[in-house]
């Protein structure tokens, strides 16, 4: 005897139809973008000289994967944030 669709797997395909397939966070750091984009693609030293709170505004920042970044403190020695 053949049956037709169960009512639960037809659920399961209903919410598998409308689940997006990508969903993206976004998180308001506060940040004013002054900076601009931070894009490293190969190990950087960023020298903090000229940004004697520590404080950095980027709009976005992209650090690709083995890449180390390090910073040279500033005269205060501040914490980067």
């Amino acid at each position: 005897m053949k049956r037709g669709i169960s009512p639960i797997v037809a659920v399961m395909l209903g919410v598998a139809v409308w689940v997006p397939a990508v969903t993206w966070a976004q998180v308001n750091s506060g940040s004013t973008g002054s900076d601009g984009a931070l894009i490293v693609n190969t190990s950087t030293n960023i020298n903090m000289a000229d940004h004697p709170t520590g404080i950095y505004n980027y709009t976005s920042v992209n650090i690709a994967n083995g890449v180390t970044v390090n910073f040279t403190p500033n005269a205060a020695n501040t914490p980067v944030v």
